[in-house]
C-alpha cells in the first residue's frame, strides 16, 4: 500500500474545506441484497470512533487504484480534491454508512451494480480482507421536531439512504416512501415493507420520470396529507436520486406550494457523467 503524499498542492484557484482524515478499513463480508445491490461490511481499528451520523448521511470511500485484489494507495487532499502523486484522480465514491458501530469499528455500505462500472466491478470482485479507505461522515438529515408526516423519495442509487431515513424516523411520524426501482432490484431488507411503494422505471424515459409523475399525482390528491397547501406545517419531504430528476422535483414542489424549508433534496448521480476511475472501462 502506498503512503500518503506530502507533495506540493497545485494552485487551483479555489480551496474547499478538507474532508475528515482517511481511515483504513477492510472488507469483512459481502452479500447480495438483490440483483442490483451488494451489501459490504467494513471493519477495522481505523473505524473505531467513527461517529454515528445523522440519517441519510454520507462517507467517501477510496477504492484501490487498480481495482479489487490490488494494493490500496492513499491519495492526498490537494485543496480541492483527492489526487495521487502523479496527478491522477482516484476512484472515490460517496456512499451512505449503515449500522455504524463506533465501538467495534464496523459499518455497512450498499453498492449498486449499474451506471458506475468501476464500483460495480470492485463490488463483484472484492474478497474479504481487502483494504479501502473512507472519510466521513458527512451531514445527514434529522426530521424536524413535531413532524407528523414524512414523504421519502428516491431511486436505486439512493436505496441505502432511503432505508436509513425511514428506519430512523421518529416515533409517531407517519412515513410514506416512493422508490423508482423494479421489484427485482429492491433490497431484501425493504422489499416487503407496507410503507414503501416501488415504481418501475420507464423504458426509454429519463431516470426519475415515474417518480416525478407519481409525486405530481400525490401532491394533487385528496389523500396526500395536504402538503401542497402553503399552510401545511406537519409534512416534510426528503428526496435523493438522479440530479436532473431531483431538479424536476424541486420545481414541482415550488409550483405546488410546498415551502422550501420543508424539503431536503439531493442529487446523488447524473446520467451520462463519467465517474473518477472509469477511464479503464472497456
Amino acid at each position: 500500500m502506498g503512503g500518503e503524499s506530502t507533495g506540493d498542492v497545485p494552485d487551483t484557484g479555489r480551496r474547499r474545506r478538507p474532508p475528515p482524515p482517511l481511515r483504513l478499513a477492510s472488507v469483512e463480508s459481502k452479500r447480495e441484497l438483490s440483483h442490483a445491490l451488494i451489501e459490504v461490511v467494513l471493519a477495522g481499528a481505523g473505524l473505531v470512533g467513527f461517529d454515528r451520523p445523522e440519517p441519510g448521511a454520507s462517507l467517501r470511500m477510496v477504492l484501490p487504484r487498480s481495482g479489487a485484489g490490488s494494493p490500496l494507495e492513499l491519495p492526498t487532499w490537494r485543496g480541492n480534491e483527492y489526487l495521487f502523486d502523479d496527478g491522477e484522480r482516484p476512484a472515490v465514491r460517496t456512499l451512505t454508512p449503515l449500522d455504524v458501530d463506533p465501538a467495534e469499528g464496523r459499518l455497512t455500505v450498499w453498492l449498486v451494480r449499474g451506471h458506475d462500472g468501476t464500483l460495480a466491478r470492485w463490488a463483484s470482485d472484492v474478497t474479504s480482507g481487502e483494504e479501502v479507505a473512507i472519510s466521513g461522515p458527512g451531514s445527514g438529515y434529522r426530521v424536524d421536531h413535531g413532524t407528523q408526516h414524512l414523504v421519502v423519495l428516491g431511486d436505486l442509487a439512493a436505496a441505502a439512504a432511503v432505508h436509513d431515513v425511514i428506519e430512523r424516523a421518529p416515533a409517531g411520524c407517519e412515513v410514506r416512501t416512493l422508490v423508482e426501482c423494479s421489484a427485482a432490484n429492491a433490497p431484501d431488507t425493504m422489499r416487503h415493507r407496507d410503507d414503501v411503494e416501488w415504481l418501475d422505471p420507464r423504458d426509454g424515459a429519463p431516470p426519475g420520470s415515474a417518480l416525478v409523475d407519481r409525486v405530481r399525482t400525490l401532491l394533487a390528491s385528496v389523500d396526500g396529507h395536504g402538503p401542497a397547501r402553503p399552510d401545511a406545517i406537519t409534512t416534510r419531504w426528503w428526496a435523493a436520486g438522479e440530479a436532473a430528476s431531483i431538479q424536476r422535483l424541486r420545481t414541482l414542489f415550488a409550483e405546488s406550494g410546498v415551502p422550501r424549508h420543508h424539503t431536503h433534496v439531493r442529487g446523488y448521480w447524473r446520467q451520462g457523467r463519467p465517474q473518477p476511475g472509469d477511464r479503464r472501462r472497456p
